[in-house]
């Protein structure tokens, strides 16, 4: 009897350890992790990481129409909820360009539907109309993770076709908001349909305005980073070559979902990145843009370019931001005007993010928790947004960073995230002299890995069509009249597509 309570007692234990390494799965794999034999990658991988989080972060935070520190905020508390959460050895969340740019779309219409606020108060309610979106946006990641959804929207509502497109169509977004800071000219904000055209024709118009002196150097942040990639590259197949290694060609942009479980599996055009590159070693890549940002910065405040009308990023505060309550609405209809605007982030947000974690996860031959990952990014999302950060997401450039340099858990990732708190915590003083023109250079440098790749389209072409006509739909929709539009074309033609296939799937 004794020893039947006792065996009773001991699986009820070891039920509620289970059920705790589940939903936390730092308990699992962290009394697990071999210090002696990993610590060293991680702690290279973590510092690799934190020369690249610190410019795109503050960069992204602008494309989201916020202060460049938010962007750093955004850096810190999603890390260290995803430390705990989440199930990829090597994804690095927080701020990331697509959805950056979402959201700060998403809050200008939530400010337009609610009554724009005078000029001297704008830019207080444009901050915690963010914040109260992005709370929700967790929240809702949060429940989807209970409905255990997220594999089906993957899946069924944004296949890799629509992703692919609306991708590229973001890039060509994120391109054209940039360009008047490159150029140093307001351009006023358009809504609705053909609002991408109204904004082309309007700098058109307006090239005569530009600033020159912006201008060039913009276009010298450009060129400067890509001379610094250029010599990287070379840098590395004289590396490979000299090990008598084969050299392979760097593949850029978002990789797709794994859908060898999908109904309409597309064949893949060979993918030289994801053929071998287990053997090729640790690569300790040039930070071309702290670099760039460093030079630039020096330069301005060297010979006080302000003077001259370059525009600069100015006093950042240092230390922690306060506690800030992101749930005070103000009655229901300005929830469900928020909510509104937070349902499609909050999907997208998911959908890029597992595209990222699980083509490393198969590159690094470990398995994802699909379900844990939507939980561990709406906690880091919610929670973060009463610490002034905003939406969490996978970032495709620094998770590639991670990997490459040899890391081997989220311990790289804690490692970053300590050096940008040690940032914030006395050395913001050191971009008080960035020009705004520069973090415009680093987000298109960065934009153009969101570009399409011809072999992916070919490939749709090729091999099914119909997936080609969602890409081509959500693609021309998105660009010509409306993003958001865009992707509902496609979730048409997807679902329409696929009940057409359940149909007549009986008879074949």
């Amino acid at each position: 009897m004794m020893t039947s309570w006792r065996d009773t007692s001991s699986d009820r234990w070891q039920a509620i350890c289970s059920n705790i390494q589940r939903w936390v799965p730092l308990f699992e794999w962290l009394p697990k992790y071999n210090w002696r034999r990993d610590f060293v990658y991680d702690l290279i991988a973590g510092l690799t990481y934190s020369t690249v989080v610190i410019p795109q972060s503050m960069a992204y935070a602008m494309l989201a129409k916020l202060p460049p520190v938010y962007g750093l905020y955004s850096s810190i508390t999603p890390m260290f909820l995803y430390f705990v959460f989440g199930t990829s050895r090597h994804l690095v969340t927080g701020t990331f360009a697509l959805t950056s740019m979402m959201l700060g779309e998403a809050v200008a219409n939530v400010l337009q539907k609610s009554g724009t606020p005078r000029e001297d108060d704008y830019e207080k309610e444009f901050i915690i109309t963010t914040l109260r979106i992005t709370f929700l946006v967790g929240m809702l990641q949060i429940l989807f993770s209970f409905l255990n959804v997220g594999r089906y929207i993957s899946k069924y509502l944004l296949p890799d076709s629509l992703i692919s497109g609306f991708t590229n169509a973001a890039a060509i977004y994120i391109t054209t908001s940039q360009l008047p800071g490159l150029l140093q000219f307001h351009v006023p904000e358009y809504f609705g349909v053909f609002n991408l055209v109204k904004s082309w024709g309007y700098m058109i118009s307006h090239l005569h305005e530009a600033h020159l002196p912006t201008f060039l150097l913009g276009s010298g942040v450009i060129v400067s980073i890509l001379l610094l990639k250029s010599y990287e590259t070379s840098i590395q197949q004289w590396l490979q070559r000299s090990k008598g290694e084969e050299v392979v060609a760097e593949d850029e942009g978002v990789p797709l979902m794994d859908d060898t479980d999908t109904h309409f599996a597309l064949p893949r055009v060979a993918n030289n990145k994801d053929v071998a590159k287990a053997n090729s070693g640790i690569k300790l890549p040039i930070p071309e843009t702290l670099l760039v940002i460093i030079f630039y910065t020096a330069v301005t405040w060297l010979f006080s370019l302000e003077k001259h009308g370059i525009s600069i990023i100015g006093f950042i505060p240092n230390g922690f931001p306060m506690t800030v309550n992101s749930v005070n609405f103000r009655d229901g209809s300005d929830f469900f005007n928020h909510l509104n605007q937070s349902i499609l982030l909050a999907i997208v947000a998911y959908v890029m993010t597992m595209s990222i974690a699980k083509s490393f996860s198969k590159k690094s031959n470990y398995q994802i928790d699909e379900n844990q990952e939507m939980f561990a990014l709406g906690i880091s999302t919610a929670i973060a947004s009463f610490f002034s950060g905003y939406i969490s997401c996978g970032s495709l450039t620094r998770t590639s960073v991670v990997h490459s340099t040899g890391g081997k858990s989220q311990i790289a990732m804690l490692i970053g995230t300590m050096v940008v708190c040690f940032i914030l915590l006395g050395f913001t003083f050191v971009f008080h002299y960035l020009p705004n023109v520069v973090l415009a250079g680093v987000t298109l440098m960065a934009c153009k890995n969101l570009f399409l790749k011809l072999d992916e389209v070919v490939g749709y072409w090729r091999y099914h069509r119909y997936q080609f006509a969602i890409w081509f739909t959500t693609f021309t929709v998105s660009v010509i009249f409306k993003a958001e539009l865009g992707i509902a074309a496609g979730m048409a033609i997807s679902m329409i597509g696929q009940g057409i296939e359940r149909f007549l799937n009986p008879y074949f």
